[in-house]
């Protein structure tokens, strides 16, 4: 959707009839950017991007997960609050996303 509103801006910028059709693209770019910041990070360009940017959702739940299939037990109080406050972190990011659609 992002480069599909670039390219209305590229084909059709300079006409000041369709203004109000771009304005209304790019604050919904920026509702949807909000939420994808939350949950990947967008400015990793690398395999090594995550050292210089803090991790986002994604990033966290991947750890999580590689966390608790290391043990052979079943999970901790503390492993299970964590899993609670990051399902509740994605929990407002979907419902931020449903709001958008």
């Amino acid at each position: 959707l992002k480069s599909q509103i670039q390219t209305l801006h590229k084909r059709f910028g300079d006409d000041q009839r369709l203004k109000p059709a771009l304005d209304a693209a790019d604050q919904l770019d920026h509702k949807m950017s909000e939420v994808e910041q939350q949950l990947i990070q967008v400015n990793m360009k690398g395999s090594e991007g995550n050292l210089a940017f803090p991790n986002t959702l994604n990033e966290r739940f991947d750890t999580f997960s590689h966390t608790i299939d290391a043990g052979d037990t079943e999970p901790t109080k503390p492993q299970l609050d964590v899993f609670q406050l990051l399902s509740s972190q994605l929990e407002d990011q979907l419902k931020k996303w449903a709001q958008i659609k």
